[in-house]
């Protein structure tokens, strides 16, 4: 009976430390910080965590900043996993209107991560699975930012 090969973790290089506060996450930061674009997951991968940023748009301008929140959860990841290696099948004769999902990271037991793209339907409509099965895993940290906002940036809230 062979033995299974050994578990090599995904080069370091190729995964970065996970931040929501990165200029082209949220483009009026203004902190200089980038974080690579979404990409496939790597085969050799294995993420213990997620870790969601997204805004409360609802709570509106308060003090001249805007409510920017990180969520981590951890758990069985495996519906996760199945969800964002779902086909995309976008062929460009159609389009959706629809909300961009939250930014996600996936996060190994070292705690270097990478943003997994949301895959798409027909239409170009997200395919939530993955996104949903996120929200079902337990809440093990919940991080409010206050994100100060230029005098433009606040107006718009305010129409």
């Amino acid at each position: 009976m062979e033995s299974p090969a050994p578990f090599t973790p995904a080069p370091a290089a190729a995964l970065t430390e996970p931040t929501c506060l990165a200029e082209n996450l949220l483009d009026f930061i203004g902190n200089r910080v980038t974080v690579p674009e979404p990409t496939a997951i790597l085969a050799d991968f294995a993420p213990t965590a997620a870790i969601t940023c997204g805004g409360d748009w609802a709570a509106g301008v308060t003090d001249h900043a805007v409510s920017w929140v990180e969520e981590h959860r951890q758990g069985n990841l495996d519906a996760v996993l199945a969800g964002f290696a779902l086909p995309s099948e976008q062929d460009g004769t159609c389009f959706t209107d629809q909300p961009t999902p939250t930014v996600v990271w996936l996060v190994d037991d070292r705690g270097l991560g990478m943003r997994p793209v949301v895959p798409t339907g027909r239409c170009g409509e997200f395919k939530w699975d993955a996104i949903t099965a996120i929200g079902a895993l337990p809440l093990t940290e919940r991080i409010v930012h206050q994100v100060p906002v230029s005098p433009e940036v606040e107006a718009r809230f305010a129409q």
